[in-house]
Protein backbone atom coordinates (compact mmCIF):
# COMPACT_ATOMS: atom_id res chain seq x y z
CA UNK A 1 0.00 0.00 0.00
CA UNK A 2 1.56 3.26 -1.12
CA UNK A 3 1.29 6.70 0.39
CA UNK A 4 -1.22 9.16 -0.95
CA UNK A 5 0.31 12.61 -1.41
CA UNK A 6 -1.08 15.94 -0.27
CA UNK A 7 0.37 19.31 -1.30
CA UNK A 8 -2.04 21.52 0.65
CA UNK A 9 -0.45 24.74 1.90
CA UNK A 10 -2.00 27.46 4.05
CA UNK A 11 -0.94 31.02 4.76
CA UNK A 12 -0.66 30.82 8.55
CA UNK A 13 1.31 28.63 10.91
CA UNK A 14 -1.81 27.71 12.86
CA UNK A 15 -3.76 26.67 9.76
CA UNK A 16 -0.90 24.42 8.65
CA UNK A 17 -0.64 22.77 12.07
CA UNK A 18 -4.42 22.35 12.33
CA UNK A 19 -4.48 20.66 8.94
CA UNK A 20 -1.91 18.13 10.16
CA UNK A 21 -4.18 17.44 13.13
CA UNK A 22 -7.03 16.80 10.70
CA UNK A 23 -4.90 14.37 8.68
CA UNK A 24 -3.99 12.53 11.88
CA UNK A 25 -7.66 12.30 12.88
CA UNK A 26 -8.45 10.73 9.52
CA UNK A 27 -5.67 8.18 10.18
CA UNK A 28 -5.08 7.40 6.51
CA UNK A 29 -1.69 6.74 5.00
CA UNK A 30 -0.55 10.04 3.57
CA UNK A 31 2.55 12.13 2.95
CA UNK A 32 2.03 15.88 2.92
CA UNK A 33 4.71 18.11 1.35
CA UNK A 34 4.63 21.89 1.10
CA UNK A 35 6.73 25.04 1.38
CA UNK A 36 6.44 27.18 4.48
CA UNK A 37 4.76 30.48 3.49
CA UNK A 38 6.35 33.13 5.76
CA UNK A 39 8.70 33.51 8.69
CA UNK A 40 7.15 31.75 11.65
CA UNK A 41 7.57 29.59 14.72
CA UNK A 42 6.05 26.32 15.85
CA UNK A 43 6.32 24.82 19.31
CA UNK A 44 4.92 21.72 21.09
CA UNK A 45 1.33 22.05 22.24
CA UNK A 46 2.36 20.85 25.70
CA UNK A 47 4.29 24.12 26.12
CA UNK A 48 1.79 26.77 24.97
CA UNK A 49 3.63 29.58 26.72
CA UNK A 50 6.71 29.16 24.54
CA UNK A 51 5.43 31.61 21.91
CA UNK A 52 4.75 34.46 24.32
CA UNK A 53 6.71 37.55 23.27
CA UNK A 54 7.56 36.31 19.76
CA UNK A 55 6.60 38.87 17.13
CA UNK A 56 6.18 36.23 14.42
CA UNK A 57 3.41 34.10 12.98
CA UNK A 58 3.34 31.19 15.43
CA UNK A 59 1.41 28.06 16.29
CA UNK A 60 1.45 25.06 18.56
CA UNK A 61 2.04 21.77 16.78
CA UNK A 62 0.71 18.33 17.73
CA UNK A 63 4.17 16.72 17.95
CA UNK A 64 6.99 17.16 20.45
CA UNK A 65 10.50 18.57 20.18
CA UNK A 66 11.67 22.14 20.68
CA UNK A 67 10.83 25.59 19.36
CA UNK A 68 11.36 25.55 15.60
CA UNK A 69 12.06 28.57 13.40
CA UNK A 70 10.57 28.34 9.90
CA UNK A 71 11.96 30.44 7.06
CA UNK A 72 9.73 31.04 4.04
CA UNK A 73 10.50 28.57 1.27
CA UNK A 74 11.72 25.75 3.49
CA UNK A 75 10.17 22.33 2.91
CA UNK A 76 7.79 21.01 5.54
CA UNK A 77 6.35 17.50 5.55
CA UNK A 78 3.93 15.38 7.53
CA UNK A 79 3.77 11.58 7.40
CA UNK A 80 0.68 9.82 8.76
CA UNK A 81 0.70 6.04 9.09
CA UNK A 82 -2.30 4.15 10.49
CA UNK A 83 -1.63 1.81 13.38
CA UNK A 84 -3.55 -0.89 11.50
CA UNK A 85 -0.51 -1.24 9.25
CA UNK A 86 1.68 -2.08 12.21
CA UNK A 87 3.91 -5.08 11.88
CA UNK A 88 5.88 -4.62 15.08
CA UNK A 89 8.55 -2.38 13.63
CA UNK A 90 10.07 -0.22 16.34
CA UNK A 91 9.87 3.55 16.44
CA UNK A 92 13.63 3.65 16.02
CA UNK A 93 13.41 1.67 12.79
CA UNK A 94 10.52 3.78 11.55
CA UNK A 95 12.32 7.08 12.14
CA UNK A 96 15.48 5.68 10.60
CA UNK A 97 13.49 4.83 7.46
CA UNK A 98 12.17 8.41 7.28
CA UNK A 99 15.72 9.72 7.72
CA UNK A 100 16.86 7.47 4.87
CA UNK A 101 14.09 8.89 2.68
CA UNK A 102 15.27 12.45 3.38
CA UNK A 103 19.01 11.77 2.96
CA UNK A 104 18.35 9.91 -0.30
CA UNK A 105 16.36 12.84 -1.71
CA UNK A 106 18.98 15.36 -0.59
CA UNK A 107 21.81 13.28 -2.06
CA UNK A 108 19.94 13.02 -5.37
CA UNK A 109 19.63 16.82 -5.28
CA UNK A 110 23.39 17.23 -4.80
CA UNK A 111 23.54 17.61 -1.01
CA UNK A 112 25.39 14.75 0.73
CA UNK A 113 24.21 14.66 4.34
CA UNK A 114 24.59 12.49 7.43
CA UNK A 115 22.63 11.67 10.54
CA UNK A 116 23.10 13.88 13.56
CA UNK A 117 25.98 12.27 15.45
CA UNK A 118 27.01 15.67 16.80
CA UNK A 119 25.84 16.20 20.36
CA UNK A 120 25.59 19.99 20.81
CA UNK A 121 27.94 21.70 23.23
CA UNK A 122 24.97 23.53 24.68
CA UNK A 123 21.94 21.30 25.17
CA UNK A 124 18.73 23.26 25.47
CA UNK A 125 15.68 21.08 24.85
CA UNK A 126 13.48 24.16 24.51
CA UNK A 127 14.85 24.73 20.98
CA UNK A 128 15.05 22.42 17.99
CA UNK A 129 18.55 23.52 16.99
CA UNK A 130 19.97 22.54 20.40
CA UNK A 131 17.75 19.48 20.88
CA UNK A 132 19.77 16.39 20.03
CA UNK A 133 17.97 13.79 17.92
CA UNK A 134 20.00 10.99 16.28
CA UNK A 135 17.47 10.72 13.43
CA UNK A 136 17.90 14.31 12.33
CA UNK A 137 20.22 15.33 9.51
CA UNK A 138 23.23 17.60 9.09
CA UNK A 139 24.86 19.22 6.08
CA UNK A 140 28.15 21.12 6.31
CA UNK A 141 27.91 21.13 10.11
CA UNK A 142 24.36 22.53 10.26
CA UNK A 143 21.18 20.72 11.26
CA UNK A 144 19.19 20.90 8.02
CA UNK A 145 16.38 18.44 8.69
CA UNK A 146 14.43 17.93 11.90
CA UNK A 147 11.75 15.43 12.93
CA UNK A 148 9.12 15.33 15.65
CA UNK A 149 6.51 12.66 16.32
CA UNK A 150 3.38 11.75 18.16
CA UNK A 151 1.63 8.42 18.49
CA UNK A 152 -2.10 7.94 18.97
CA UNK A 153 -3.99 4.66 19.11
CA UNK A 154 -5.11 5.19 15.52
CA UNK A 155 -1.91 6.41 13.87
CA UNK A 156 1.58 7.86 14.09
CA UNK A 157 2.25 11.40 12.91
CA UNK A 158 5.78 12.51 12.01
CA UNK A 159 6.28 16.19 11.23
CA UNK A 160 9.51 17.45 9.75
CA UNK A 161 11.30 20.31 8.07
CA UNK A 162 14.14 20.62 5.60
CA UNK A 163 15.80 24.00 6.06
CA UNK A 164 16.34 24.91 2.42
CA UNK A 165 16.45 28.60 3.36
CA UNK A 166 18.60 30.04 6.15
CA UNK A 167 16.91 31.28 9.33
CA UNK A 168 19.46 34.06 9.74
CA UNK A 169 17.83 36.80 7.61
CA UNK A 170 14.45 36.33 9.32
CA UNK A 171 15.07 35.93 13.05
CA UNK A 172 16.99 38.33 15.25
CA UNK A 173 17.90 35.99 18.11
CA UNK A 174 20.91 34.07 19.36
CA UNK A 175 22.32 32.22 16.30
CA UNK A 176 22.77 29.02 18.31
CA UNK A 177 18.99 28.54 18.07
CA UNK A 178 18.90 28.98 14.29
CA UNK A 179 19.86 26.94 11.23
CA UNK A 180 21.78 28.20 8.24
CA UNK A 181 20.34 25.18 6.46
CA UNK A 182 21.19 24.63 2.82
CA UNK A 183 20.91 28.41 2.28
CA UNK A 184 19.53 27.90 -1.21
CA UNK A 185 16.66 29.24 -3.33
CA UNK A 186 13.21 28.29 -4.62
CA UNK A 187 14.65 26.20 -7.46
CA UNK A 188 16.45 24.04 -4.91
CA UNK A 189 13.24 23.59 -2.91
CA UNK A 190 11.41 22.44 -6.05
CA UNK A 191 14.17 19.97 -6.88
CA UNK A 192 14.24 18.51 -3.37
CA UNK A 193 10.45 18.18 -3.26
CA UNK A 194 10.59 16.36 -6.58
CA UNK A 195 13.19 13.92 -5.25
CA UNK A 196 11.19 13.36 -2.05
CA UNK A 197 8.20 12.40 -4.17
CA UNK A 198 10.34 10.22 -6.45
CA UNK A 199 11.69 8.31 -3.43
CA UNK A 200 8.47 7.83 -1.47
CA UNK A 201 8.81 4.13 -2.22
CA UNK A 202 11.38 4.03 0.61
CA UNK A 203 8.44 4.49 2.99
CA UNK A 204 6.15 2.00 1.30
CA UNK A 205 6.83 -1.01 3.49
CA UNK A 206 4.08 -1.51 6.09
CA UNK A 207 5.20 0.15 9.32
CA UNK A 208 4.26 0.92 12.79
CA UNK A 209 4.54 0.40 16.31
CA UNK A 210 3.16 -1.75 19.03
CA UNK A 211 5.38 -0.01 21.55
CA UNK A 212 4.66 3.32 23.18
CA UNK A 213 6.26 6.30 21.45
CA UNK A 214 8.45 8.67 23.40
CA UNK A 215 7.89 12.32 22.53
CA UNK A 216 10.69 13.40 20.20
Amino acid sequence: MTFATDFSQFNSAQDNMDYDRLLAQRAQRIARLYEWPRAGITYPEKRPGDSVGWDYDSADRPTGGGILFHSPGSIVFSIVTPSALSNGVTIKSYLNQISTWITTALSASGYPTHLDSHYPEVVDTSYCATYYNPFEIRFDGEKVAALALRKWKSCLLVQGIIHVVSNYPYFNINPMYLSRGLDRDDLTAFQIKTELINHLNILNEPQLLHTEAPQQ
